[in-house]
């Protein structure tokens, strides 16, 4: 089995990051409570479509932008099995 690349791999394999930018968001990383695609999205180093389809080979699923996508709130396309109990606050007392 393959083994998977890493965003920063796949950023700089599509030249979309130089190697100094993705050594410097790796550094920062450390300090920051922050993803790579996020430092380098915030720092102006990667474009966000840029990102999304590198965040899509590395992760095998594909980006639906909510946002420009019209989405038909009618049609069902998530079906979610749960289960759970409800618990109202005063049967905890």
């Amino acid at each position: 089995m393959a083994q998977k690349k890493q965003l920063g791999t796949v950023l700089r394999e599509r030249k979309h990051v130089t190697e100094s930018a993705l050594e410097h968001a790796l550094e920062e990383q450390k300090y920051k409570l922050a993803t790579l695609g996020e430092i380098l999205l915030e720092s102006g180093k990667v474009s966000k479509p840029d990102l999304i389809a590198a965040l899509e080979e590395v992760s095998g699923i594909s980006y639906l932008d909510l946002e420009t996508t019209p989405v038909d709130v009618r049609t069902p396309c998530l079906k979610v099995k749960a289960s759970a109990t409800p618990v109202a606050e005063e049967d905890l007392q």
